[in-house]
């Protein structure tokens, strides 16, 4: 290491930044142009250097720093720097760089180092310095003007004592008696670790011979408790010792309480951030699926306002229809009421004018056959030749005629029948017309009945469905968190198994395989899962507990052994430390009543049953408040002691701490691996809860649907029936319809019947009464007046008939066009205005809007709730989003700091190492440093030589050393820097610099050995001309 280059600017005589060329690794000279003092020059120049590298320049007053301030024309100066800059490659400097640039800036009211543009302190740089070697009590690298003189002639116990402080022995016995202390220290603690071994391998032979253990571990325990004596005896006295690096070690355990501080937060900050980043992972899955359910609503609500409007308009259509059927149908009835009031009117009197002619048919029918038989009874005087022959021929005639009347009447009868089961089956439809009519008014309510039902479970099926998609929605939600907690477990666990030695964490998971498959009971898991505390207390608990927190508690020494048997057999591998509570026994302790200490089973919140274990892992520690109580206790009650940092004082004299690591902690981790699983637990029995609310909604559905299918196959039978009843309705109209057509033939056969009766009864009569009696050839008088006036009464009775025919042909036509009016016409078409309005009814488009209507205004609300779910969902996005940010810029300022603090940390961590280092180099110089014997060896330490000392003990130089020589050999291994007007310091130098002094400002330039030479020369001679001058 050497000085490579160095600036100045504002710096006395220096106003202007100067920048000196690098100096060569080995002896370079310095020389003021001719005609300049060296004071005024050279002097500042070496200065500069003393006042960054010496303790001298320190704790200087204001007007002491304005001193160092260029003070010559020109603006004033404020401020003023000398920059030094090192070759660091032999990294003496314990710094990974090849160069080191060390600045100090210094004004009025500012005095700042700066390390490689850094802001640094003071102390850092003085450690800094003294790690490279450098005294800082006595700067023996700069020699000043006079100094060499003084040390020649001073006394051998000055030079002595010089030496020491040269030759770093001072430093070096310091630094001697600290590492014996840390030998001692670690041979102590070596020896603690001997007996601690010694006693477990006592404890595992206790384990074969019970009895026999015990013997001897009392016979050992005795021993045990002497060499403890022996050892406590020996650290009390090097307890007093150890107070100073007790001081160090607070001073850097501040630093590592910060710098925990800092991962502590940081790690927090971190867990915040995934928590966060988790919760809005969630929150996006949730506004993904709203949005799918938004648009879904969105298209379902399209549809149902198009389905809505259809049926809005098919309803107006078929309102309108139904007002106009309505009105028609009015109409028509009151047609149908006055052509049947008509049709009332015409009968009575087409029937009497009917019957009247009848009458005249059957009377002039009856007068026409009496005038045919009285002619008969004329001519069959003619026809006959005797009385006899005529009446046989009557006879005959007679059972002709009675045959005839027989069958007449008969045949009367038939129609009789026939006109009479006419009107009955015109009754019975009647009846089954008026029957099947209930039973579609019937039909029809019950029909409407079925459309409000389907409505309602239409309605029910929906809400259903959009509850079962509400459900799958948190459900998905759900899983996904459960996802992320369950990736959160595996790695808390992961790194709670980091914490545990291999065997161990694979001995516990053998021990958990067996109890599961074997069934063994009494195993209650390990320590760590059997208590709690609370978490001020994590790291005092996790240092005094150690590695018995995975200790396995068990009921009895039997179950543990049958466990490992189970193990064995096996093959499982792991170390395994059970904790038999039939076997754990402890001592009560009396521990001391004090506020500023609490035993720290009293902490520990357990099962009664637990107490051994318990009281076997932490019954024999205390908590103190600070390290000193935990001292003083740990003395003077015999007791161990710890600190809620972790720092453990054993009653042996003991100290045991540092740094911990709390995000490490096994009980940080467990607790985080335990609140984890409560987590999964809780959010698992959500998702079955949720499971069971989807299944039974599905069953809802399930049941809502097939009561939908029951509904609509009922309420197409219905409507299948009302159809058919309705057919058969019209069926059984035109049934009658037809039925009633043939009562007129019927009735005018039956009219015809009875005539033709009547006549074949007056021909009987007539010839029964003609039986008997003589043949006449001519009629009698009677005959002849009864002919006579059949004639005239024939005569009559056409004309009668030819009169009343007219009026009832009129009548007839007339009641004929309103029959056809009204069965052709109004009839048809009442019956069809009445069919289209049933149907209308049938349809039930009104049912169908009022469904339509509910499914929409159902939508519309899950809409509703969907876009506010939205915009509460955007909302807590954006807001996480703003945490996540705040988060962010946070964990990267704790980051800065956590790093600054690191690297502080490592450059105590280095500092140490190096001193550590400083310590075995001193150790390989001891001898070679004893052997140095006078000033031309000391000369070997010395690093840089800026003095005119030089110049006034040069004679003394020459006589005992030979200083050109012996500078030109150290030269070799250490850097010169001198200033001479003696040209023999020219010869073996490497670099040569100039000194310019004009208008009160300096200037440093790069020179050759002849420019070197002429100053030097002119100098010598401007000496001798002024001593000249003065004798």
């Amino acid at each position: 290491m050497y000085i490579k280059q160095v600036i100045i600017q504002g710096f006395r005589s220096y106003r202007d930044q100067t920048v000196i060329d690098p100096f060569s690794p080995k002896h370079n000279v310095v020389a003021p142009k001719n005609g300049i003092k060296k004071g005024n020059c050279c002097y500042f120049f070496f200065i500069a250097i003393q006042f960054v590298l010496s303790d001298e320049f320190n704790n200087m007053r204001q007007e002491e720093r304005q001193q160092l301030l260029h003070e010559g024309t020109g603006p004033r100066v404020v401020s003023a720097y000398v920059e030094i800059i090192f070759d660091n490659s032999d990294n003496r400097i314990p710094i990974e760089k090849d160069e080191i640039t060390l600045r100090r800036v210094i004004g009025s009211k500012k005095d700042q180092y700066f390390l490689d543009k850094k802001n640094v302190t003071k102390a850092d740089v003085l450690n800094l310095l003294e790690s490279a070697g450098f005294s800082r009590s006595n700067p023996y690298y700069i020699v000043k003007q006079g100094r060499i003189n003084q040390l020649a002639i001073a006394k051998d116990q000055e030079r002595l004592k010089l030496l020491r402080e040269v030759a770093g022995t001072r430093v070096y016995d310091e630094r001697k008696s600290e590492s014996e202390v840390i030998l001692k220290d670690t041979v102590s603690k070596r020896d603690k670790i001997s007996e601690v071994l010694q006693y477990i391998e006592e404890r595992l032979g206790t384990l074969e011979t019970e009895k026999e253990e015990l013997k001897q571990y009392q016979k050992w325990d005795k021993k045990r408790r002497c060499l403890e004596y022996t050892i406590h005896d020996k650290e009390l006295k090097e307890t007093r010792e150890k107070l100073d690096q007790v001081t160090l070690f607070l001073d850097s355990s501040r630093q590592d309480e910060n710098l925990r501080a800092s991962e502590l937060l940081q790690e927090e900050q971190n867990n915040m951030l995934k928590d966060v980043q988790e919760k809005c992972s969630v929150l996006n899955i949730e506004m993904k699926q709203l949005n799918d359910d938004r648009d879904n609503f969105m298209k379902l609500r399209t549809k149902l306002e198009l389905d809505i409007k259809d049926l809005e308009d098919g309803v107006k259509e078929d309102e309108t229809l139904k007002q106009q059927a309505i009105q028609e149908l009015k109409l028509i009835e009151q047609t149908i009421i006055e052509k049947e009031n008509e049709l009332k009117n015409i009968l009575p009197e087409f029937e009497s004018k009917k019957s009247i002619e009848e009458s005249f048919q059957a009377r002039l029918q009856a007068s026409e056959q009496r005038r045919t038989d009285l002619y008969s009874k004329q001519g069959r005087g003619s026809q006959f030749h005797n009385k006899d022959d005529r009446d046989k021929w009557i006879q005959k005639e007679l059972k002709l005629l009675l045959s005839s009347v027989s069958q007449k009447e008969q045949q009367i009868i038939r129609n009789k029948d026939e006109v009479d089961e006419i009107f009955r089956k015109c009754a019975q439809i009647d009846a089954e017309i008026k029957e099947r009519n209930e039973n579609l008014s019937t039909r029809k309510i019950d029909m409407e009945e079925s459309n409000r039902e389907l409505g309602k479970l239409k309605k029910k099926r929906d809400d259903y469905t959009n509850i079962k998609n509400d459900l799958w929605r948190k459900q998905s939600v759900l899983e996904n968190t459960i996802q992320n907690t369950k990736a959160a477990l595996n790695r808390a666990e992961h790194d709670l198994r980091k914490t545990q030695n291999r065997s161990v964490a694979t001995g516990i998971e053998s021990v958990r395989r067996v109890v599961q498959e074997k069934g063994i009971t009494g195993v209650y898991g390990t320590l760590i899962e059997n208590f709690q505390c609370d978490e001020q207390f994590y790291s005092a608990v996790d240092v005094t507990a150690g590695a018995k927190l995975f200790n396995i508690i068990v009921d009895t020494d039997k179950t543990g052994t049958t466990i490992l048997q189970h193990i064995n057999k096996m093959e499982l591998g792991g170390e395994i430390n059970f904790m038999p509570l039939n076997r754990l026994h402890f001592k009560e302790i009396h521990y001391p009543t004090s506020p500023d200490v609490l035993p720290m089973i009293s902490k520990i919140n357990f099962d009664p049953i637990f107490k051994p274990a318990m009281q076997l892992a932490f019954g024999k520690m205390l908590i103190c408040r600070n390290q000193d109580i935990a001292s003083q206790f740990s003395k003077s009650h015999e007791i161990d002691t710890i600190t809620l940092e972790g720092d453990k004082f054993s009653h042996r004299g003991t100290l045991e701490g540092g740094h911990i690591d709390l995000s490490k902690s096994r009980l940080v981790l467990h607790k985080k691996v335990c609140d984890f699983k409560n987590s999964l637990q809780t959010q698992e029995a959500e998702l079955a809860k949720l499971n069971s609310q989807v299944e039974e909604i599905s069953h809802k559905i399930t049941r809502v649907c097939s009561d939908l299918q029951q509904v609509e196959l009922t309420q197409e039978q219905l409507k299948n029936t009302y159809m058919q009843q309705k057919q058969d309705v019209q069926n059984l109209a035109k049934s009658k319809s037809s039925i009633e057509a043939t009562f007129t033939p019927k009735k005018a056969m039956l009219t015809s019947n009875e005539m033709e009766l009547s006549r074949l009864r007056a021909q009987i009569k007539s010839f029964q009464e003609e039986l008997g009696t003589e043949i006449l050839s001519q009629l009698t008088r009677e005959d002849q007046e009864e002919v006579e006036n059949l004639n005239s009464e024939i005569m009559q009775l056409k004309n009668e008939i030819k009169s009343v025919l007219k009026d009832r042909t009129i009548l007839e036509g007339t009641k004929q066009n309103i029959e056809d009016l009204l069965s052709s016409n109004l009839y048809k078409r009442r019956d069809e205005l009445q069919m289209r309005l049933d149907d209308a009814g049938m349809e039930g488009k009104n049912e169908q809007l009022k469904m339509k209507v509910s499914e929409f205004n159902t939508c519309v609300s899950w809409l509703e709730k969907s876009s506010l779910r939205i915009k509460d969902v955007e909302t807590e996005i954006s807001s996480y989003q703003k945490k996540i940010k705040a988060l962010q810029v946070s964990l990267e300022e704790w980051r800065t700091i956590e790093k600054e603090k690191r690297a502080a940390v490592e450059e105590d961590s280095k500092l140490m190492e190096k001193l550590a280092s400083k310590r075995s180099i001193l150790l390989k110089k001891e001898v070679s440093t004893l052997k140095l014997k006078g000033l031309a060896e000391r000369l070997s330490a010395l690093k840089w030589l800026s003095t005119d000392d030089v110049d006034n003990a040069k004679q003394q130089f020459d006589e005992l050393f030979g200083a050109e020589s012996m500078i030109h050999t150290l030269s070799e291994n250490a850097q010169f820097i001198t200033t001479t007007f003696r040209p023999e310091l020219l010869e073996h130098a490497e670099k040569f610099y100039g000194v310019q002094f004009k208008n009160k400002v300096s200037h440093i330039l790069n020179i050759t050995k002849e420019d070197a030479e002429d100053f030097v020369e002119d100098e010598a001679q401007e000496q001798a001309r002024k001593s000249v001058t003065k004798e």
